[in-house]
């Protein structure tokens, strides 16, 4: 019976420790969210990251040319890459397009997700792309607050195709409007025209966000520069 007790006590206990932290843990989500949208409004630029599916497709490649003398399944191949390199031209098209053109919220850079690891070891030149969808050695991120944007198929994260965003370092939460959803298109399989929209769409949102936050942001910058 004693124990009955105890185990009572000890749910009641988590019970209240829970109601407790839920509130805490909503407070500083919206304060994250207050940060990360003044972060990325001033001085702050977003790298729209596109897939280069290099490993896939240098498998594809090993593969076509190991099968030489096997026509039906060396063109079986053939078809895997050649959909692959489609299908990645495409929404890297579309991102670009949605990007330069529609999303004015803070200033944009493009790079390929091979050169990841050079970013975050802190290299800020030699990564981003010129106009020609090449490396162009002359342009060096200023920006000291980086965002990285990515394409992502449907998961079990999303059920739905999206744009996400996270920071550098650290992942993004509501209530800031970290993704972006690319609504299904019945015409266009690849759904690049949706990409492009979505990204004009974000940018309005990531405006309205910021502009119902001004005064939020105002304590937090007084705030800042109270701090020693």
């Amino acid at each position: 019976m004693k124990l009955y007790w105890i185990l009572g006590i000890i749910f009641l206990l988590n019970a209240a420790l829970y109601a407790q932290s839920e509130p805490t843990k909503l407070k500083v989500r919206k304060s994250n969210a207050v940060e990360s949208i003044r972060d990325l409004k001033k001085g702050g630029a977003i790298i729209v990251r596109l897939k280069t599916k290099h490993r896939k497709i240098a498998i594809l490649e090993r593969n076509v040319r190991g099968l030489e003398g096997k026509p039906k399944r060396q063109e079986r191949y053939e078809k895997m890459l050649n959909g692959t390199l489609k299908y990645r031209d495409a929404v890297n098209s579309a991102m670009i397009e949605g990007f330069r053109d529609s999303f004015s919220f803070c200033p944009v850079y493009f790079m390929y997700d091979s050169s990841s690891s050079r970013l975050h070891r802190g290299a800020r030149e030699g990564l981003f792309l010129g106009q020609d969808l090449n490396i162009d050695p002359s342009i060096a991120i200023q920006e000291k607050n980086l965002f990285i944007v990515d394409f992502q198929k449907e998961s079990a994260e999303f059920p739905f195709d999206v744009l996400k965003m996270r920071r550098l370092t650290e992942k993004l939460e509501d209530p800031f409007p970290y993704f972006a959803q690319v609504r299904e298109s019945f015409l266009n399989e690849i759904n690049t025209p949706r990409i492009a929209g979505a990204a004009k769409q974000w940018s309005k949102r990531l405006s309205r966000f910021y502009t119902k936050r001004l005064d939020k942001i105002a304590v937090l910058e007084a705030k800042e520069k109270e701090e020693p």
